[in-house]
C-alpha cells in the first residue's frame, strides 16, 4: 500500500514539462464521432503549438475535417470552427420524412425510397467548402490521409491530399 501511494506521489514522466524541441515527426490520427472533433481539435492544437513536428494527419468524419484543416495550416480557423459550429451547419432534417408513417404502407415505402435519407448532408458540404481551402492543402508539407467509408459499394475509400474534395 506504501509502494502504491509513493507511486502516485510522483509524476508521470509524460506530464512532465518538455525539455527541448521534438525533433522526431509525429503523426496524428484522428477519430469521427461529431463532438469527439472538437476536443480532437484542442488536443491537435495543443501538441503543434507545443513544438510537435506534425508531417502526417490521417481521419475519418469529424476527425478527417480536422486533419485537413491541419493540413490547411491556418489553426486559428480550426479553432474559430468548433468554437461556432452548429447542428443546422452540418445537416438539415428532411421534414418530408418523419410523415412519411402517417402515409398508408406502400406510399411510406415510396417516399421513404425518394428520400434517399433521414438527413440532408448538403450544409455539411457548404460548412467544408468554407472552411478548407483544397489549393492550401494540395501544397501542403503535411500529408493528408481521409478514410470514408462507401456504404453502396460497401467498401473504404481513401483520399490524401491530391485527391481529397468538398465531396
Amino acid at each position: 500500500m506504501l509502494l502504491t501511494a509513493l507511486s502516485l506521489a510522483a509524476p508521470a514522466w509524460a506530464c512532465e514539462p518538455l525539455r527541448g524541441p521534438l525533433d522526431a515527426p509525429a503523426a496524428l490520427v484522428l477519430s469521427g464521432g461529431g463532438a469527439k472533433g472538437a476536443w480532437e481539435a484542442g488536443a491537435a492544437l495543443a501538441f503543434i503549438e507545443g513544438g510537435l513536428p506534425v508531417r502526417l494527419v490521417a481521419g475519418s468524419s469529424a476527425g478527417a475535417l480536422n486533419a485537413a484543416m491541419l493540413a490547411d495550416g491556418r489553426l486559428d480557423r480550426l479553432q474559430a470552427l468548433w468554437r461556432s459550429v452548429t447542428r443546422e451547419q452540418v445537416y438539415s432534417l428532411r421534414p418530408g420524412v418523419f410523415f412519411a408513417g402517417l402515409l398508408p404502407g406502400w406510399l411510406t415505402l415510396l417516399t421513404l425510397d425518394a428520400a434517399g435519407s433521414l438527413l440532408d448532408p448538403a450544409p455539411l458540404r457548404t460548412l467544408i467548402a468554407g472552411a478548407i481551402d483544397f489549393e492550401r492543402v494540395r501544397a501542403s508539407p503535411v500529408r493528408l490521409l481521409v478514410v470514408t467509408t462507401d456504404l453502396a459499394r460497401r467498401r473504404a475509400r481513401l483520399f490524401d491530399n491530391a485527391t481529397v474534395s468538398v465531396e
